[in-house]
């Protein structure tokens, strides 16, 4: 599993979610914005996903340089680049279901001017919301230490 192609799959992999990270942590400067009283919540969210998304752009960015140097790798390296996969994907499902749940409030349209619309059949969640924040923090604090292991 140490070959250039497996590493440079892992850094695509890695490149990918930081860019979409990068649209979620969008999603929720926009949320916050509209719904200040969530701001704390999302405002922690959205800073731990900044953190997740700074690690894997690292991590992108460390594999593209060893598929391009010559790299003598340790013996548990397979282990190391199966563990890298495995935060991949753990990953890539925190962020989906994140996405997924936040759908509903991106699609609540703003209010503006004197127009009075109906109700949008839309309640916060803080308790979902509470769950992924310790999903992404947990995400966060796995990232930190797959980095250092790289260095």
């Amino acid at each position: 599993m140490t070959d250039p192609i497996s590493i440079a799959s892992i850094a695509t992999g890695s490149a990918s979610l930081a860019l979409q990270l990068g649209q979620v942590i969008h999603d929720l400067h926009n949320l916050s914005e509209r719904y200040r009283f969530a701001e704390l919540t999302v405002s922690s969210i959205s800073s731990s996903l900044e953190t997740v998304q700074f690690s894997w752009r690292r991590i992108a960015t460390i594999l593209e340089r060893w598929t391009s140097d010559e790299v003598v790798f340790q013996d548990d390296a397979g282990e190391l680049f199966a563990q890298l996969n495995r935060s991949l994907k753990a990953g890539s499902l925190v962020i989906a279901a994140l996405e997924e749940d936040l759908s509903p409030y991106k699609d609540v349209p703003e209010r503006r001017g004197p127009v009075i619309r109906r109700r949008a059949k839309v309640v916060w969640n803080e308790q979902v919301l509470k769950g992924h924040q310790e999903r992404v923090r947990d995400q966060a604090i796995s990232m930190n230490l797959l980095i250092s292991v790289l260095h």
